[in-house]
Formats: structure tokens, C-alpha cells, sequence
């Protein structure tokens, strides 16, 4: 599991300094952030440290980062009571508990991850609205530091690199206007490029250190480790403890193809099929059936949404939820598309547009997880933290947009009694 890897991880760097042939392999399926960070807790309190606890008052102090960072970004919108009780709802979900500061939560280093998305993006909204690009830099710089600690997150950023062109050429149709002047006056999207830049500025280097150890400029091999599972025959993974790849869809393309399946699996089990032949078969047979491919995916996306902290440990699902857990999980339901929902509404905005570029890099990211990876529960806390901000956020700008209409029509209405006294005085006098 990986909690186990990482542990190995950093006590390989804590004590040769950093991997060694014998557990250099962990860092071709996960990053070597949450690693080094376990090592430099041990190196500075010893190898007999509380490490979960020091981890956990870490988690904790980024939280409260993200949450000051959260309040700057709402103090835009609202009054500074306001402002500082909303960041607070987040701690209402058992869930963000459990994943944020939670002691299993916690070992996994996603929770980091999290954490540096947040900070970077509310450090974006700030350098949009007040046009500081040293803002725009510290946000790649996190934005970077959770593609340390989790690989999936240097996906998101890897496509909102691509992403960024398209949504440049959407807000030119919007506002009507040429590049020239779009890039000239539109402060976000220098914002977006300065982040970008950075991210790949910190990310580069672990690209040619991976290129020099296994000749790829891949993040991690943990993919193409999937994908040649493809067709890996459910019954051999049970009994091996892949029950949770099994459940998760990770051999997916066997129920696609069972005929291809039943020709393959015998040698797929005794390893006498080149990986990479493994690799290509599924993505041939995804190619050649994808609505069926996707339809069984998207068909286990209802139990892993609606799930509970239970079923992150043990990968059983309970057919009957506790009401608060299913509370919980239908408003983070409903944040996600009213999220989505008020980016498109209000895109013409500024601080909107940093938002639609981050959500949208973020959906499209998710969109191949979805696809060609196994689920996991702990795959979705992401995207439910990430789109109740999104809605808090609009939500803040609503509210502000509904007080200052009512009270201009009070302030109208003011003026309108004051006019016809003013008359009926002039008219008696």
C-alpha cells in the first residue's frame, strides 16, 4: 500500500541519503516529496520520531495557510465576519477531516497536495486582482510541490499547459478583441503564463533526472504499470490483494473483450507478454469500444462518489450509507455542477477566468484518470474540496451582487421619499 512505499521511501533517503538499487523502485510509481519530507522529520527529531503526529501538525498549519489565503480572496466580496466564517465549512465534512488531518489521511501525502493546489490558486486570484506577478510565480512553485507529493497532480498541470491556448482564444471571442490587446490588458492571462512558467521551471529537473535513470520524461511509470493490468484476470488479482484494482475497474478491458481476455490472461499471469505489447492491447481495444469502456467506468462512479470514510480503508462499500454521509457527499454533488455551473455563467469575469482555466485542466485531468485508471476513493476528495471552494467563491460574489442591489434599491427608494417631501414643502411654502 502506499503509506508502506513511502515509509520505505524516506527511510531509504533518511538513512543512505536517497534510494538505493533495492528501493529506487518507489519512485517510478510515486513522486519524492512526501518521501523527503519523512526524511528530514527523522533526520531533525530521529529515527524513534512521532512521525504521523509531526506529519499530521503540518497538514494542520497549511490548512490554516489555505484558510487565511481563503478569507483574503472572500474579504473581496464580503465583510471580514463573513469572510472568516466560510474557509470553517470545510471542517463540517467528516471526510475533509478524515483526508486533511485524519492519521491514515495523513500518510498518504495527498492532503499536502491538496493543501499546495489551494494556496496556489488563491495566491493566483490575489496576483489577478492586484497584478503581481511574484504572486503569479509562488503559485506555480506550489502548484509544482503537489505534483511532488502526488502524481496526478502534475497531470492536471501538465494539461492546463495545453489547456492554456484554447481558453486564450475562448476569452478573444468573448471579448472581442485581438490578441495583442487580450494579452496586453487582460491581467490574468499573464498570471496564468507567469505560473506556468514556473511550475515547469521547478519541475524540470526531476524530468532529467528521470530521463537519465529510465530514459523517460514521464512524472512517474505508474500508468503504463495500469495499463498493461488491462487484461490481468480478476481471479489471480483477488487472491494475489488486487481486489481493489479489481473493484476499481483496473482490468477493465477484460470485461470489454472477455474473448481477448480468456486468450491473453494465461500469459498475461505468467509475465510471457512483453509489457509494452500489454500496454497497446488495451489501448487498442479501449479505441475499438470506447462508449462500452466508458459506460462500465462511469458505471462505478456513483458508489465511489457516495462512498464513506470506511470504505477508504477497507474497499467495501456500504449499501447503506449513514444520512450524514450521504448529505455530505450529494452538497459536494450539487457544488460540483452549480461549480461548473457558475464558471461558464460568469467567465467574462477576471478572477473567473483563472478559476475556468484551473476547474477546466482539472476536469480534463480527471477525464483520463477516469478512463484509463482504477478507482480509488481517495481519487475523488480532490475534486470535491476543490469545487466546493469554487462554489463558496461565486457564491461570496452572489451575495455581494445581491446586497449591493438591494441596498442601491433602498438608496433609490430614499431618494425618491426625500424628492416628494421636497415637492409637498416647495408646494406649501
Amino acid at each position: 500500500m502506499d503509506p508502506g512505499s513511502f515509509a520505505i521511501g524516506g527511510w531509504s533517503i533518511f538513512k543512505e541519503g536517497w534510494f538505493t538499487p533495492e528501493t529506487v523502485w518507489v519512485i517510478s510509481f510515486w513522486p519524492p516529496g512526501f518521501m523527503c519530507l519523512q526524511a528530514i522529520i527523522l533526520k531533525i527529531f530521529g529515527g524513534n520520531a512521532p512521525l504521523v503526529g509531526i506529519i499530521q501538525i503540518l497538514s494542520s498549519f497549511l490548512l490554516a495557510v489555505v484558510s487565511l489565503l481563503f478569507r483574503q480572496c472572500l474579504l473581496v466580496f464580503l465583510k471580514a465576519r463573513y469572510a472568516t466564517i466560510i474557509p470553517l465549512f470545510f471542517l463540517l465534512s467528516a471526510q475533509f477531516r478524515y483526508f486533511i488531518l485524519g492519521q491514515d489521511g495523513v500518510l498518504l501525502g495527498e492532503a499536502f497536495s491538496v493543501s499546495f493546489v489551494l494556496i496556489g490558486l488563491f495566491l493566483l486570484l490575489l496576483a489577478a486582482g492586484k497584478n503581481f506577478k511574484v504572486y503569479a510565480f509562488i503559485a506555480g512553485l506550489f502548484f509544482a510541490l503537489s505534483a511532488y507529493f502526488r502524481s496526478p497532480f502534475e497531470l492536471f498541470f501538465l494539461v492546463g499547459t495545453f489547456n492554456f491556448l484554447p481558453i486564450v482564444f475562448l476569452m478573444k471571442l468573448l471579448k472581442k478583441t485581438s490578441f495583442s490587446a487580450l494579452l496586453m490588458q487582460f491581467k490574468p492571462v499573464k498570471i496564468i503564463f507567469v505560473a506556468l512558467l514556473s511550475f515547469h521551471f521547478f519541475t524540470v529537473p526531476y524530468r532529467i533526472y528521470n530521463y537519465y535513470r529510465v530514459h523517460s520524461f514521464s512524472w512517474v511509470q505508474t500508468s503504463n504499470a495500469i495499463l498493461e493490468k488491462g487484461f490481468y484476470p480478476s481471479e489471480p488479482l483477488l487472491k494475489t490483494g488486487g481486489g481493489f484494482f479489481v473493484l476499481g475497474g483496473g482490468n477493465i478491458a477484460c470485461s470489454v473483450d472477455q474473448k481477448k481476455c480468456e486468450e491473453l490472461g494465461p500469459q498475461v499471469v505468467a509475465d510471457k507478454i512483453p509489457h509494452n505489447l500489454l500496454i497497446k492491447e488495451s489501448l487498442k481495444t479501449f479505441i475499438s469500444h470506447p462508449l462500452l469502456w466508458i459506460y462500465l467506468k462511469l458505471k462505478l462512479l456513483p458508489t465511489y462518489w457516495f462512498s464513506t470514510v470506511d470504505s477508504f480503508v477497507s474497499f467495501v462499500f456500504s449499501s447503506s450509507p449513514s444520512l450524514s454521509f450521504s448529505f455530505e457527499n450529494l452538497m459536494f454533488a450539487f457544488s460540483f455542477v452549480a461549480g461548473i455551473f457558475c464558471l461558464i455563467y460568469q467567465l467574462i469575469k477576471e478572477d473567473a477566468f483563472v478559476l475556468f482555466w484551473l476547474s477546466s485542466s482539472i476536469l480534463l485531468g480527471y477525464s483520463a484518470i477516469i478512463t484509463f485508471a482504477h478507482f480509488e476513493v481517495r481519487y475523488f476528495f480532490f475534486c470535491k474540496f476543490y469545487f466546493l471552494t469554487v462554489f463558496l467563491l461565486f457564491l461570496s460574489r452572489i451575495l455581494k451582487d445581491w446586497f449591493s442591489l438591494n441596498q442601491g434599491s433602498l438608496s433609490n427608494k430614499t431618494k425618491s421619499v426625500c424628492s416628494d417631501s421636497e415637492i409637498r414643502d416647495s408646494t406649501l411654502n
